[in-house]
């Protein structure tokens, strides 16, 4: 009897555990969404934008300094990568991977939009391929 209220009691602590651990990564996998949303957002208006050909980018804070569009998409990757942090902690290998290439895309769009070019269709791609991951790995397949 007192083995099966032992299974019991650890059964019920897996599932809690994997309950909460659930719960982060809907919270986390929210946060990164809003992130990459709001980082495209800024890419479009860096790409968008005539950029001065001396646009210093030598470090960050000259960056910041120079350009107030260009500071909001150096601010969106800094918060891009702090959010990667987080989602390697809590996500699956799928949902892991497929963040990280996108934020790898975002960085690459970064740098080809400071030059006043840039193509955003392999991040929205990318991005569509997260989405997939992630409503796979909370939810499971659709029927």
């Amino acid at each position: 009897m007192q083995e099966h209220e032992a299974e019991f009691r650890q059964r019920d602590i897996r599932e809690e555990r994997f309950q909460r651990l659930r719960s982060e990564r809907r919270e986390v996998y929210a946060r990164v969404l809003d992130g990459v949303e709001e980082f495209i957002a800024a890419l479009r208006d860096l790409r968008d934008t005539e950029l001065p050909d001396d646009l210093p980018v030598s470090s960050s804070y000259e960056v910041k300094a120079a350009h107030p569009i260009a500071a909001r998409a150096l601010l969106s990757m800094e918060k891009q990568r702090r959010l990667d942090s987080d989602v390697i902690l809590v996500a699956d290998h799928e949902v892991r991977d497929n963040v990280l290439l996108l934020s790898q895309l975002l960085r690459n769009a970064f740098k080809a939009a400071v030059g006043n070019r840039g193509d955003l269709a392999p991040v929205h791609e990318q991005y569509k391929v997260v989405l997939r991951a992630m409503r796979l790995e909370l939810v499971g397949p659709s029927q």
